[in-house]
């Protein structure tokens, strides 16, 4: 293992948690906000094969973010008779 490849999965590691920390960020910013639908970011590691069969990296981190868009929401009655909602499970296209 290099310093290199130290470097690079200490980067890589920090770079994955400030992607987490924008994602919470974002869902406590939209949290009142209706039809808002949070997103959930996970980790994964990363296996790096060197190019020797003998040498070994670091490897590292990344994040994902999947936006949870069936979830249930709260029904709020508005004036507005163009308003629709969906009750239950179920997109409106």
């Amino acid at each position: 293992m290099t310093i290199t490849s130290s470097l690079n999965a200490g980067v890589a590691g920090l770079n994955a948690n400030a992607n987490k920390l924008a994602t919470i960020s974002d869902n406590i910013a939209n949290s009142s906000t209706y039809g808002y639908k949070r997103v959930q970011a996970d980790f994964y590691s990363v296996v790096v094969h060197g190019d020797t069969g003998t040498m070994y990296s670091a490897g590292g981190v990344r994040s994902t973010s999947m936006r949870l868009i069936d979830e249930r929401g709260p029904l709020i009655g508005t004036s507005n008779s163009t308003d629709l909602a969906v009750d239950g499970r179920g997109f409106m296209a």
